[in-house]
């Protein structure tokens, strides 16, 4: 908790891998269903966590695949109700993995759980997914049917599934405007896009607090990446100095210091605004990200189109 509110993403990583060796250790002692598992995803959690901030993907996916080898459908239907509700919503973090990513043939080509009623809270997270990929490669038809999909998935819901501290319905809010944004963004409709994605943002700032946050990817990183490409310099400077923590517009727990995503994104606002003290200021910080993250990351988020140039 204390690594990934510095920003020390590695170490994030590294720790919560030797929590849930320790994890597993135990669980061939003590294998009986219970409590325990809630644990052992909270690390596999933390790991695709720090993988985000840091922009790894090898790691973020290879923990979101133990994810789903530890979140056995079998448990979800044993005679421990608890377990469905605190434990399936995990089982679809590898969504999130991809999207944060940008592989969108790859969430296209992944298939939709077959018992959507026991997967419900997987089962709209993937229509999300699916919804955010169709938008960003142009497929607005099959994008606007994934958004009716979305809001049913969303409705059907029960009130008892979490990710802990959040009900997934606040947390799936999240999901409609992030989605509705992209979709008015690909019609060429940017304020409307733009006033869903600041919707995405406070409805994110508003979930209860827990680490890692209970909605994956900060959707600034979506909004700043988006503003920048249309030459909104001054407002993507200040969504992403909220997200690094640069200045007290959130609570601590809601700033992602040091994060490559948000680096990136305001190193490219310095670039364009002429501000060579702040870029000056965050170099250092943001060599050490790249030296870490994928070398692919040169915007804050992946549904941006037009890349900027790698230096």
């Amino acid at each position: 908790h204390i690594y990934v509110l510095c920003g020390e993403y590695e170490k994030t990583i590294a720790s919560n891998i030797e929590a849930a060796a320790a994890d597993e250790k135990y669980l061939e002692y003590d294998s009986e269903l219970g409590i325990y598992y809630v644990y052992l995803l909270h690390n596999i959690h933390f790991q695709i966590y720090g993988a985000f901030f840091s922009g790894q993907y090898e790691p973020a996916i290879r923990a979101a695949n133990q994810m789903q080898t530890t979140v056995r459908p079998d448990y979800l239907l044993s005679d421990h109700p608890f377990l469905v509700n605190y434990l399936e919503a995990f089982y679809g973090m590898k969504a999130h993995v991809l999207i944060r990513f940008g592989k969108w043939e790859a969430i296209l080509d992944e298939p939709l759980p077959e018992d959507p009623a026991l997967f419900c809270v997987t089962y709209a997270v993937w229509q999300y997914a699916k919804g955010i990929a169709h938008a960003v490669l142009g497929n607005l038809e099959e994008a606007l049917e994934q958004q009716h999909l979305l809001a049913k998935a969303v409705e059907a819901l029960p009130e008892d599934r979490i990710v802990f501290q959040n009900d997934t319905r606040d947390i799936l809010a999240v999901a409609g405007p992030m989605l509705a944004g992209e979709l008015e963004y690909r019609r060429g409709n940017y304020e409307p896009a733009f006033a869903h994605l600041r919707k995405a943002v406070d409805l994110y700032d508003k979930l209860n607090y827990s680490e890692p946050w209970s909605w994956m990817m900060p959707p600034r990183h979506a909004l700043g990446a988006l503003l920048l490409e249309q030459g909104h310099v001054d407002e993507a400077t200040t969504v992403y100095r909220a997200d690094l923590g640069l200045d007290d517009t959130l609570v601590r727990p809601s700033q992602h210091p040091n994060n490559i995503w948000g680096l990136v994104g305001y190193a490219e606002c310095c670039e364009r605004s002429g501000d060579v003290n702040a870029l000056e200021a965050i170099r250092p910080e943001l060599e050490k990200a790249r030296m870490i993250g994928d070398d692919s990351i040169n915007v804050s988020c992946f549904c941006r189109l037009e890349h900027k140039c790698c230096e």
